[in-house]
């Protein structure tokens, strides 16, 4: 294992030493200062060198793992040398004032030095691990700090211009293949009711629409984040269509209720969030998840945006409350780690729902991405707060 934490180290120190002659920003007082025209591009630059901080860290994390896994290793092949060495001395004790020698007793003299000399070499080594990890620790402060205050440079750009730039928008296009067929045979595990109506599974057959239970109540998709800007409105004031809920990258999303999955896509990498970057569908969304909720006999449209790439569902599968269906990330138009979410009360039958949204895939329902509490003749947008 030490040579593996050798080119390690050897590889964490190369990319550390041409990390730091990049020059150094002062991005905090650069976003402080710029225009709505120059933001865009200052966010993406930023993102970069987060993401490029996030990958040294990263490989510190790895090495600092294997680091404590051969220092716990030393430690305990280092005592049990110790132990060995004792009961070696206390042989020698036995027999060290005889004149002579037996065979026994000069195979245990010699025993014994050679756990002395593997015991020096065994703390030695120690020693090296200690060092290394000592200067991994040291190497890494420059680097987290640094990337500590890109974030709050995006965290000053996200104040100053996202009611700006709409989180989501209307236009780009989605991915046919990612979005929910009505029409089609859908793979039978998780997605297809086969005609005995077995649980778990959603029939996907035209005129033959259902979801198999539904939840008494609501859980929250998401454990241990922060409102970080509610539904209708951004903390400034200005029209925010979701709820904003910040949390660390690769936290857990979870369905909320039991439900059916109409769009899942995956297209960009977990963190590339910038200002104005309108990758993904909806316009912005990054990696996004559609769904039809189903709680005490009323169904609702939801969706999740800028997830990470780690998506676990499919366009069709029904899932289960409670059930892992993605990580989170920041991905697309978002200038750090959070989810968006946006839900819909449903007024039309899951039939003329699912077909609608099979030949759109529409993530506003019909609503738009224009205003507040907008209704259509499939429903109505209202508020993630007053269900979750």
């Amino acid at each position: 294992m030490t040579n593996i934490i050798s080119l390690l180290l050897c590889l964490f120190l190369c990319t550390t030493q041409a990390f730091s002659i990049i020059e150094k920003q002062d991005y905090i007082t650069l976003c402080q200062e710029v225009s709505f025209e120059q933001a865009i591009s200052l966010s993406s630059r930023i993102q970069e060198e987060i993401n490029h901080c996030m990958r040294i860290e990263e490989l510190e994390q790895k090495m600092d793992e294997m680091c404590r896994m051969e220092k716990e290793e030393l430690e305990n092949e280092i005592q049990s040398l110790k132990e060995k060495k004792n009961l070696c001395l206390e042989e020698k004790e036995e027999f060290i004032k005889k004149s002579e020698w037996n065979q026994k007793e000069l195979e245990c003299i010699s025993r014994l030095k050679e756990i002395e000399k593997e015991l020096a070499l065994k703390n030695k080594q120690f020693k090296e691990i200690k060092r290394t990890m000592a200067t991994l620790q040291k190497r890494l402060i420059p680097i987290s700090e640094r990337r500590k205050n890109d974030e709050k440079a995006q965290a000053i750009l996200e104040e100053r211009f996202a009611h700006q730039i709409a989180e989501l928008q209307e236009g780009g296009e989605y991915n046919v293949h990612k979005v929910i067929k009505g029409s089609e045979n859908l793979p039978v595990y998780g997605s297809q009711k086969t005609y005995r109506h077995s649980s778990l599974y959603s029939c996907l057959v035209a005129g033959d629409y259902e979801i198999d239970n539904f939840s008494e109540y609501w859980i929250y998709p998401i454990q241990g984040g922060r409102i970080s800007a509610g539904t209708w409105c951004y903390p400034s004031g200005d029209m925010h269509l979701g709820m904003d809920y910040a949390v660390s990258l690769y936290t857990p999303v979870v369905a909320p209720a039991n439900g059916l999955i109409l769009y899942a896509d995956n297209p960009v990498s977990s963190n590339n969030g910038y200002l104005g970057n309108m990758c993904g569908w909806p316009y912005g969304g990054g990696n996004t998840i559609a769904m039809i909720c189903a709680v005490g006999g009323s169904i609702y449209g939801m969706s999740f945006a800028h997830l990470s790439n780690t998506i676990y569902v499919y366009p069709g599968q029904q899932v289960s409350q409670g059930q892992v269906i993605a990580l989170s990330g920041n991905s697309g138009n978002s200038t750090g780690p959070h989810c968006h979410i946006e839900l819909f009360s449903l007024t039309d039958s899951l039939e003329t729902v699912v077909n609608y949204f099979a030949s759109t895939a529409d993530f506003s329902f019909g609503c738009g991405w224009s205003a507040p509490a907008t209704c259509s003749g499939y429903g109505c947008r209202i508020r993630p707060e007053r269900i979750l």
